[in-house]
């Protein structure tokens, strides 16, 4: 009787049993009453017994979902339910779910008529790169009487492969359409005067800048002709993953460097869809993974499966190591977008001669961590002393962070100090910034 279970309806029974001892102490004719309820007690017990286990496999269950996830998306599970008996369930399902899937203490509660079919489903959030399996499903089953449970273990297991979000990469290309940006939170950017890039020449138009006139075609054709320019493209475009211990940090679930790798893939599909290059390099205290700038078909595909494979590691990072990496590899001027995080001053001035090295070859754009649930606690009311001490040392580490943005800042490094979640709307603008201003 090892898939036999007592739910809290049954201990009822001794309960009442239990109260009717006690009164029978004050009123003694109660004992006329007490084995004719047992002996009925039992039987009911029986009966709910027998017709929970008298049926081999009463109910049958399958698991349905994609084979492929994105990191950070919620996706469903489909669960199929069916009663081969003529009988009605009472069903209490939990799903064997992987521990980056688990959601603690979830259960799915239905009730099954006879010969009936039910769907049912429930989210799932993938907060961690990689293979995650699901075990079987365990489906308690009791009848209306509620008495007993009994447990069946039904379903086949199965596993997902959690990939670096694609749904959150197409939403973002979107912003590479102007008539669309917006409606995505994405600022319009004014471009001062003119693009940097020949495209063609065309006839002239009414309301065009007479600066633009091509003087010999003009003579040639009889009539104003104009150069027409555009941005410039093929320009190169390099997310830098910092792997060292300080991206293992948690923030809702995720790491950052998930939310990085998250970041970076959008990153590259929008700066691809706006012509230029894009490409990918990670570092901790080695190098580690490099691809080349570039805007082929399938390129994205390669940077997918480079993010896929990335792993943090219990090391600090080494900035002079970036340094010779990208001196070496990088040769064009491009835009670097360094994901990376500085805890405190100290931290920041060792890295910062390199970093400084970095922009006086290339425009650098590094993406810091701003910690919300951090300030929630630090500028609330405490409660006690001990909480007050706690808050004070929160308020000081905020208060550094900020400092680190802005000595950056001070030394013409761009930066985007935000929560990780964030990370995709502020870079989109920074991008697009950067072009509208000719930057790149």
């Amino acid at each position: 009787m090892g898939n036999l279970f007592l739910p809290q309806r049954f201990y009822l029974i001794p309960g009442t049993f239990t109260v009717l001892f006690m009164a029978a102490y004050l009123w003694p004719d109660i004992w006329l009453f007490i084995p004719g309820a047992a002996g009925l007690c039992a039987l009911v017990l029986l009966f709910d017994l027998v017709v929970v286990f008298g049926t081999e496999q009463p109910v049958s269950a399958q698991r349905s979902h994609r084979k492929t996830w994105g990191l950070g998306d919620e996706h469903p599970v489909n669960i199929s339910l069916h009663n081969h008996t003529d009988k009605t369930w009472n069903l209490r399902l939990y799903d064997e779910q992987a521990p980056a899937l688990h959601l603690p203490g979830h259960s799915i509660s239905c009730r099954l008529a006879a010969r009936q079919a039910l769907n049912c489903s429930y989210h799932l959030k993938a907060v961690q790169r990689g293979r995650h399996d699901f075990g079987l499903l365990r489906v308690f089953i009791s009848s209306p009487l509620g008495l007993v449970q009994r447990r069946l273990t039904l379903g086949k297991e199965s596993s997902v492969n959690v990939f670096p979000s694609v749904a959150q990469m197409k939403q973002y290309s979107l912003h590479a359409l102007p008539h669309t940006a917006s409606h995505y939170g994405l600022r319009k950017q004014r471009k001062l005067g003119h693009g940097y890039e020949f495209e063609h020449i065309r006839e002239y138009r009414q309301g065009d800048d007479a600066r633009m006139i091509n003087q010999s075609a003009t003579a040639r054709r009889g009539k104003p002709m104009v150069n027409q320019y555009g941005d410039e493209q093929a320009q190169q475009v390099y997310c830098i993953l910092d792997k060292s211990r300080m991206m293992h940090a948690p923030f809702r679930q995720m790491s950052l460097l998930d939310y990085a790798i998250n970041s970076s893939l959008t990153l590259c599909n929008l700066s691809i869809q706006k012509y230029d290059k894009a490409g990918l390099m990670t570092f901790s205290d080695v190098l580690g993974r490099f691809v080349p700038a570039d805007r082929k078909p399938g390129h994205m595909r390669n940077i997918q499966e480079a993010l896929y494979q990335q792993q943090p590691r219990n090391r600090e990072a080494d900035f002079e190591l970036l340094y010779r990496a990208v001196t070496k590899l990088i040769r064009q001027r491009s835009l670097l977008v360094l994901f990376t995080h500085f805890d405190s001053l100290p931290m920041l001035e060792e890295a910062l001669p390199l970093l400084r090295k970095l922009r006086q070859k290339h425009l650098l754009l590094c993406v810091m961590f701003e910690n919300t649930e951090l300030q929630d606690y630090a500028y609330g009311k405490p409660a006690t002393d001990a909480e007050l001490f706690g808050r004070a040392i929160a308020q000081q580490f905020l208060q550094d962070q900020w400092r680190c943005a802005q000595m950056l800042q001070q030394h013409g490094i761009q930066n985007i100090l935000c929560p990780p979640d964030a990370w995709n709307l502020h870079l989109a603008n920074k991008y697009l910034a950067f072009k509208a201003k000719g930057l790149i």
